[in-house]
């Protein structure tokens, strides 16, 4: 873990360049500085081991590296969100109607998914399991859950445009 003065030395050399290259990938000059301040918490905390002779790029290398995570994030945030945008309307459906249409749905999945992913499905929304969790049970990656579910709801929101 290094000295606190270390840090402090650091701080001062580093953080201006850490906020801008932050601030430039994100669009965001305060989110670009909450990076960077990240970034420091870690090494203080002794989360980071600095190389010798290379921490600036090293600490920029990890803000960038935080910034590609954060903007992975946001990227699969958007997806979900247009993958599960529903056209509302004003009506009521009733509930009978309602829990008819699911029960279609939910014969539709199961005769349309792959095994894989009706379990995965069920594991998510049925037993309401993290993707990590899921994970862990079916012995995939967590990449492998994300395009299992995402295949599902890709699968059911045609259905649920062409069964209207």
């Amino acid at each position: 873990m290094p000295r606190r003065d270390e840090v402090e030395h650091l701080y001062c050399i580093c953080y201006g360049k850490m906020c801008r290259l932050a601030g430039i990938m994100l669009n965001d000059d305060d989110e670009g500085c909450d990076v960077a301040s990240e970034v420091f918490a870690r090494l203080s905390e002794g989360g980071l081991r600095l190389p010798v002779d290379k921490e600036e790029n090293y600490l920029l290398s990890c803000v960038r590296n935080r910034c590609l995570d954060i903007i992975a994030r946001m990227k699969v945030k958007e997806r979900v969100i247009r993958h599960l945008t529903l056209d509302v309307s004003p009506t009521v459906v009733p509930v009978e109607e309602r829990e008819h249409k699911i029960e279609r749905m939910l014969c539709y999945a199961e005769r349309e998914l792959t095994p894989q992913t009706m379990r995965v499905f069920k594991l998510r929304f049925e037993g309401r399991k993290s993707y990590r969790e899921i994970s862990d049970m079916l012995g995939i990656s967590e990449t492998s859950v994300y395009k299992n579910l995402s295949k599902a709801l890709v699968k059911l929101k045609e259905f649920a445009d062409n069964d209207e």
